[in-house]
């Protein structure tokens, strides 16, 4: 796979947006609504407010191919949205060579069940598309969707392929849900259960403080060939502190295929550090996995690395402090 966010691909832009003072909402409106393939949107130094109030339902939409949204830093280009209404920031539906890069958004904490709003940015797919899409050196914080960053598989036959994220930083936020354990809010995570597929996920050098909501990385469904690694992931539902409630660092979860989590550290997650479950061809390797000391598992599997069906190979990771270190089920014997 292509690096699709790299910086040094990116061509230059002499007039970059600038925010407006107080309420950016409506210049972004127009900006992203006037985007054509080929353009790159590159925002510069400041802060970009977002206005739930004024946007009136409205959101960021990508309604083409081959674009970049571009800031000039996380620490120096930020959206962030205000207002009390429930709110997603940045959709692609069915585009391909989509990439976001360089900004700090911050959410409102305000969010609406299983949807897209409380979310910051949202990859959805309804047909097969070599999407070639991807995030990178972002922040993201105090958001309140079921994902924070998604790629969304609502296609039957649909295979899609192809997305980067590579140095992102998770924090704060809201679990909308904390006891319901149905519904698991998750930092960074690609879902597809419709009956495609979405194929090659390659997540790199990521952060994620999930102590807020239940899960930092989630895979869910046919979701295949997928490579995590050089990754931090610590504090999973600890806020609540509600065991049972699917709280894991890292998930993969029924029918994820041929994955790698490989020299990551996963900390102090209230039920699992990683849960595997019905995934096969699975490597863990190189990892640490510390602190994992949930007890409650008569309902719910605990330990740092839990392994129920399918298939996994786990050599030359570290275990330290866990309730149980790792804990299988018959079939993983």
């Amino acid at each position: 796979m292509r690096d699709v966010n790299s910086f040094e691909t990116l061509r230059s832009v002499d007039d970059p947006l600038k925010p407006v003072p107080g309420d950016s909402t409506q210049m972004l409106l127009d900006a992203f609504a006037g985007l054509e393939a080929g353009d790159v949107l590159t925002l510069s130094e400041g802060t970009f407010v977002f206005n739930t109030t004024t946007a009136a339902g409205s959101i960021l939409d990508v309604l083409v191919s081959d674009v970049v949204i571009q800031g000039q830093g996380p620490d120096v280009t930020q959206i962030k949205v205000e207002g009390a209404g429930a709110t997603g920031l940045i959709r692609a539906t069915d585009q391909s060579n989509v990439s976001v890069q360089g900004i700090d958004f911050v959410g409102n904490n305000v969010g609406s069940g299983f949807n897209f709003s409380g979310t910051a940015i949202w990859f959805e797919y309804n047909a097969s598309k070599d999407a070639q899409c991807g995030v990178r050196e972002c922040k993201f914080s105090e958001f309140a969707g079921p994902y924070w960053v998604s790629v969304q598989n609502n296609g039957a036959t649909a295979n899609v392929t192809n997305f980067g994220f590579r140095q992102l930083r998770f924090e704060g936020g809201t679990d909308t849900g904390p006891t319901n354990q149905g519904f698991s809010a998750r930092q960074l995570g690609v879902h597809s259960t419709a009956g495609g597929n979405v194929s090659t996920v390659i997540v790199e050098g990521v952060y994620c403080d999930a102590n807020n909501v239940k899960v930092g990385l989630g895979f869910q469904g046919d979701v295949d060939d997928i490579l995590i690694s050089n990754s931090k992931i610590k504090n999973a539902g600890q806020l609540n502190g509600n065991e049972n409630t699917a709280c894991y660092g890292i998930l993969l979860y029924t029918s994820v295929d041929n994955a790698t989590i490989a020299d990551s550290s996963i900390d102090n997650c209230l039920d699992c550090g990683i849960y595997i479950l019905n995934a096969t061809t699975v490597t863990v390797t190189g990892n640490r996995i510390s602190n994992c000391n949930g007890t409650a598992w008569e309902t719910l599997p605990k330990g740092g690395l839990v392994l129920n069906a399918g298939s996994s190979t786990v050599v030359c990771n570290s275990f330290v402090n866990n309730h149980f270190h790792i804990q299988m089920t018959a079939s993983n014997l």
